[in-house]
This record gives C-alpha cells, sequence and structure tokens, in this order.
C-alpha cells in the first residue's frame, strides 16, 4: 500500500488537491490500482472531501480529522511520500511552514504551487535552493 499524506489546510482557490485528480486517471487509465493507494488527510475539511468525490477518490482517502502537531508529525513519518499545496499570489504568498516541517522528514516530497506569480519565494530561501 502507498500511502501520500498532507497534514495541512486547503484553502478554496488558493490550494489545489491536483494529486487526488492524477491518482484518479492513473486509476482510470490501469496504471495503477485505486485499492493500491491511499490518501491520508489530517485535518478534516469539507473542501477536500469536495475534491475526492470530484475525482471519484473518496475510498482511497483517509481522513484523520482535525489532528495536533505531534499527531499530524506520525502521519507524515508512516506515509511514504507528503503532498503540500500551496499558494503564491502578489500580496497572498503562503508562508511555506508546512514545506520545512515536511523537509525535516526526508520523505519524497509532491508540492502543487498555484497562483498568479512565475517564481516562488520561502522566506530566506529561493526557489533554486529548493
Amino acid at each position: 500500500m502507498l500511502t501520500i499524506a498532507y497534514t495541512g489546510s486547503l484553502y478554496r482557490g488558493k490550494s489545489d488537491a491536483a494529486p487526488l485528480c492524477a491518482l484518479n486517471e492513473l486509476a482510470s487509465n490501469g496504471q495503477i490500482d485505486k485499492e493500491y493507494v491511499r490518501f491520508a488527510y489530517g485535518r478534516s475539511s469539507a473542501i477536500f472531501q469536495q475534491e475526492a468525490e470530484r475525482y471519484t477518490m473518496r475510498t482511497a482517502i483517509i481522513d484523520h480529522g482535525l489532528v495536533s502537531r505531534p499527531e499530524a508529525l506520525k502521519i507524515q513519518a508512516r506515509s511514504h511520500i507528503l503532498f503540500l499545496a500551496s499558494w503564491n499570489s502578489s500580496g497572498q504568498e503562503d508562508s511555506h511552514r508546512k514545506l520545512m516541517e515536511y523537509m525535516m522528514m526526508g520523505k519524497p516530497l509532491i508540492a502543487v504551487v498555484s497562483g498568479t506569480r512565475p517564481e516562488v519565494k520561502c522566506g530566506p530561501l529561493s526557489s533554486a535552493a529548493i
């Protein structure tokens, strides 16, 4: 079983649950078995549930509900891949704190950054450093 974890918040119009779409497409094309993949979500959200329904991935979701930071770290540690949904629009940059948290896990990371600005800036780090 392959587990992808997201332990952050989704914000309508800012962050995107695109991996659910990608997983659905791979399953529809017979490239993966839907029963083999699980998406562990550590913050119950109507937005996330709607995205799961939209991409017919509801059965692949493990919704842990709202979790404490220690529990979020445990979910991340048990997962194979970590997912980050972020945004980068003028005047609405994400702080990317979750990126720093994920990096300390030493796991593969899938990041989807939406928004209107072409470059990503993470505090003192530049996109080239990432």
